[in-house]
C-alpha cells in the first residue's frame, strides 16, 4: 500500500487559489489624527463559487482615509 501523502502532489488536487499583495502607509498628523493610504491586488482562480462574484478574478483596491480620535 502506497502512502498517498508522500507520492501524491498537493497541487494536483488544487481547486481554488487566492493571491493577495498589499501595501499600506500612514502618517501621524497630530496626537489624535492619522492619515493613511493603501493598495491591494487580489487574484482568485479555480472554484470561485463560494465567494462573491465581485471578488472573482483580478481586483485592485485603493484605500485612502483619515483617523481622528483615540
Amino acid at each position: 500500500m502506497k502512502d498517498d501523502a508522500i507520492t501524491y502532489p498537493l497541487s494536483k488536487n488544487l481547486t481554488y487559489n487566492q493571491t493577495n499583495i498589499e501595501i499600506n502607509a500612514s502618517y501621524r498628523l497630530l496626537t489624535n489624527a492619522q492619515a493613511f493610504i493603501g493598495y491591494s491586488y487580489s487574484q482568485h482562480s479555480g472554484d470561485v463559487q463560494y465567494i462573491p462574484q465581485l471578488f472573482a478574478g483580478k481586483t485592485n483596491t485603493v484605500l485612502v482615509g483619515l483617523n481622528v480620535g483615540f
